[in-house]
């Protein structure tokens, strides 16, 4: 090899190496991915009260656990920029869900 075509393989090297490397997308095996590919919810929705955020959840998923699983997702993913009060309103949400569980599962409470 003659030193331009070892500065050529040099640069290019290099340049490789500046090339991020492509983010993988979310692993379709953990439950989270599917919170977030197939339901997008309106803006402001957890900003209603509880009832309205329950029974839209409700509405939105196929299964009472679900619902659950969503709302969940949010409170974690929201962590500390809740404020107290928001908070209860979303545990308030979360006790409207295990009581239409509880209802339609003929007693099984989910979260507990």
């Amino acid at each position: 090899m003659n030193a331009a075509a070892i500065l050529r393989t040099a640069l290019e090297w290099i340049d490789a190496s500046r090339i991020r490397p492509r983010r993988h997308s979310a692993d379709p095996r953990k439950w989270s991915a599917g919170v977030q590919m197939h339901w997008h919810p309106k803006p402001g929705f957890f900003l209603k009260d509880a009832e309205s955020i329950a029974l839209g959840l409700l509405e939105a998923s196929k299964t009472p656990r679900l619902a659950m699983a969503r709302l969940v997702f949010y409170i974690n993913r929201a962590g500390r920029n809740l404020s107290h009060e928001r908070v209860r309103v979303l545990e308030h949400a979360k006790e409207i869900i295990r009581g239409h569980a509880f209802i339609q599962g003929g007693g099984a409470i989910i979260g507990h």
